[in-house]
């Protein structure tokens, strides 16, 4: 009596795991895919960075706007009038 063979064991196998067609672009999308996640999570970081950065500083302009009534430059600005004096003085 014949054996017969499933269509499966006449596959090449062996050769199909040799075969390393195709294998150099299967890695460049690999270091691609990380090199594009590490900037992501860079970008997120730096401008979550920058926001912090941005938001104490106009903090910082807003607190010295409702503090200080003096001249910056050459326009002054006294308390209640609204206007500027470019005169130079108060």
């Amino acid at each position: 009596m014949r054996r017969v063979r499933s269509v499966a064991s006449n596959a090449p196998r062996p050769a199909l795991l040799a075969d390393t067609r195709g294998g150099s672009l299967v890695e460049y999308l690999i270091v691609v895919g990380v090199v594009a996640i590490a900037a992501q999570l860079a970008w997120r970081k730096f401008g979550a960075a920058i926001s912090g950065v941005s938001t104490r500083q106009g903090d910082v302009v807003a607190t010295v706007g409702a503090v200080d009534y003096g001249c910056v430059g050459t326009l002054c600005v006294t308390p209640g009038s609204g206007s500027g004096n470019s005169g130079g003085n108060p």
